[in-house]
């Protein structure tokens, strides 16, 4: 069951079946590979995916000095960009999810470029490497999504006018 903490609060011991069997109530449930909470917080999915992205880095770190410049970027985007915004499109994260998101996400900058733990991963880096810091990245998966929704209804108008 999903909604707000104090909605939930209120409802504390719901008894539901379908098709004779109970139903159970859980505070998370794993989707598609996401793990969502009961208030849609995004709190889940955004530990979910610094969990998977900080375990990556080892592996990645461990074989780092067969790769280049080029192979670390692609594996990068491919193993752990990716998840980024698969969360960061539907879901509110909590500001403070954003902040540790942003830091992950810095480690990736310094990962590709081989930079030490302690430089500063800043615009130009990411200008470097053609990526967006989260929140930027954020804005503009929303923009996409807008302007596609707006195009799709632009279309369905033309489609429909035509046919009349």
């Amino acid at each position: 069951m999903f909604g707000s903490k104090p909605r939930l609060r209120s409802k504390p011991n719901l008894n539901e079946s379908c098709n004779g069997v109970q139903i159970t109530l859980s505070s998370s449930v794993n989707y598609l590979g996401a793990v969502m909470d009961q208030n849609l917080s995004g709190e889940s999915i955004a530990k979910s995916i610094i969990s998977k992205s900080n375990s990556r880095f080892k592996f990645l770190y461990r074989k780092s000095k067969f790769l280049t410049i080029h192979t670390r970027k692609l594996l990068v985007m491919s193993l752990i960009q990716c998840h980024y915004d698969y969360v960061l499109f539907g879901i509110k994260v909590l500001h403070s999810y954003l902040k540790k998101l942003q830091t992950t996400q810095n480690k990736m900058v310094r990962f590709v470029l081989q930079m030490d733990n302690k430089s500063h991963a800043g615009h130009e880096k990411f200008s470097h490497l053609g990526w967006l810091p989260v929140s930027k990245r954020v804005d503009q998966i929303m923009l996409c999504h807008v302007h596609k929704v707006k195009m799709d209804l632009h279309q369905t108008i033309l489609v429909n006018i035509s046919n009349h």
